[in-house]
C-alpha cells in the first residue's frame, strides 16, 4: 500500500470514528464558525526549484462534532513568490542569446476538508489536523531577452487539479484568535510538478 493510499484510509476513517462517536452531542458542540487566514507560504522539493515564498489567504467554515472534534471545510489561495532561474544560455547553451532571463513563479486553489482534534476546547489551546482535498496547481515560466535593441518576452502557464493532502498543528490563542503551522503535498505525477508547501497561517474566526 503507498503512502497516499494509507493515508487516504486513516483519514476518512477518523472521520468516521469521529461522526459515529459524537452521537450524544451537546449544543455548544454543534456550533459553526466562520473564519479567514493569512499565510506564509514556503515551497519545498520540485516546486522550490521553480517558485520561492509567498503568501495564502484562506476562508474556512468549522462545526464541532463532539467535544473535543471537528470538521472543518476551506478554500486557500497560495501565491509563491518568483525565482530566478538564469538564462537562455543556462537552458540552451547554443542559443547565442547574451542579454536574457529566464524566471519561474507559481501559485494554487485548495479546496479541502479537514478533521481536527483538539487537545483542550474549541475556544483555546492545542489542536492537530489532517485533511483530504483537491490542489489546482500553476506553475509559470516567463523568458525575456533583448535581440537587436528589441525587448521581446515570453510566458508559458501550465496547470492540473491533482489530489492532495495536509497535516499539521495549531495553537487557539483565544475563541476568535488562532496559529497554524502545516505542510501540503499533491503529487504532480510523471508529467507535472509536485506540489509541495509549508504554510504558517495567522487565522481569524467569527
Amino acid at each position: 500500500m503507498n503512502t497516499k493510499t494509507f493515508l487516504s484510509r486513516a483519514i476518512c476513517a477518523g472521520l468516521f470514528a469521529g461522526l459515529v462517536g459524537s452521537a450524544p452531542l451537546k449544543a455548544q458542540d454543534q456550533s459553526f464558525r466562520l473564519g479567514a487566514g493569512l499565510s506564509i507560504v514556503s515551497p519545498y522539493g520540485d516546486l522550490a526549484d521553480t517558485a520561492s515564498l509567498g503568501f495564502g489567504l484562506s476562508v474556512f467554515g468549522e462545526v464541532g462534532i463532539a467535544k473535543t472534534m471537528a470538521l472543518r471545510g476551506r478554500v486557500e489561495y497560495a501565491l509563491f513568490g518568483e525565482k530566478d532561474l538564469g538564462t537562455f544560455s543556462d537552458w540552451l547553451p547554443s542559443s547565442g542569446i547574451p542579454n536574457s532571463k529566464v524566471t519561474g513563479s507559481a501559485n494554487a486553489l485548495v479546496l479541502f476538508a479537514d478533521y481536527i482534534l483538539r487537545f483542550e476546547s474549541h475556544d483555546s489551546g492545542l489542536y492537530a489536523f489532517a485533511g483530504l482535498g483537491i490542489v489546482n496547481g500553476t506553475f509559470k515560466i516567463k523568458a525575456e531577452a533583448t535581440v537587436l535593441g528589441t525587448n521581446i518576452s515570453d510566458t508559458e502557464d501550465l496547470s492540473k487539479s491533482k489530489l492532495g493532502y495536509s497535516a499539521g498543528l495549531g495553537y487557539n490563542i483565544s475563541r476568535n484568535l488562532g496559529l497554524e503551522a502545516s505542510l501540503t503535498a499533491a503529487s504532480g505525477g510523471d508529467d507535472f510538478v509536485d506540489f509541495n508547501w509549508v504554510r504558517v497561517s495567522f487565522k481569524y474566526r467569527f
